[in-house]
């Protein structure tokens, strides 16, 4: 992505955020414990959600340990304030989520974070995968290859391919910052 297009696509509204909110839009730095979002699908959303975020943040804390500090397991719903939304994307250094309408604030969250999203296939061009490249975020998309368990499209984590993801991507920074 071009640079000088991603350092301008959210200025306004990351100006706008910093003003409102008193953040800060600096480089996610990992010399510190990483806040982790597992980001399921809200109550609102009939028949659509994950059964398995609990065992997700359990691999997570048991893969990472002392690398990941707080990991949250959390949902956006209609409801929920635009100052919450945008709240969790800001907060996170590493976002885990099935693609749709509740990445839509992607771009609130800091330069050099990560986007694990799980999509319907390997090519999946969701806006979401879009736009955040734009906002400096790192996206990995995961695949779940259609795999619903029965047909209230139930949408379970695949823990070992967004492990991999969250490996690969602190592996790069490290090999970055060495």
């Amino acid at each position: 992505v071009d640079v000088s297009l991603r350092q301008n696509a959210f200025a306004a509204p990351r100006r706008h955020l910093e003003q409102k909110m008193g953040w800060v839009y600096e480089e996610v730095k990992l010399d510190r414990p990483l806040n982790v979002v597992v980001l399921g699908r809200g109550s609102d959303v009939t028949k659509r959600r994950q059964n398995n975020s609990k065992q997700l943040r359990g691999a997570i804390e048991k893969r990472f340990g002392e690398r990941v500090g707080a990991i949250q397991l959390t949902t956006i719903t209609a409801a929920t304030a635009v100052d919450d939304q945008l709240s969790v994307f800001y907060h996170a250094d590493i976002l885990v989520a099935v693609h749709g309408g509740a990445l839509g604030n992607a771009w609130a969250m800091r330069p050099g974070a990560l986007l694990v999203t799980q999509c319907h296939s390997s090519k999946c061009l969701y806006w979401e995968s879009r736009l955040a490249p734009l906002a400096g975020v790192k996206v990995s998309q995961v695949d779940f290859k259609g795999e619903y368990e029965s047909d209230a499209l139930v949408v379970n984590f695949l823990v070992s391919p967004i492990l991999d993801a969250i490996d690969q991507y602190l592996e790069s920074h490290s090999t970055a910052a060495g």
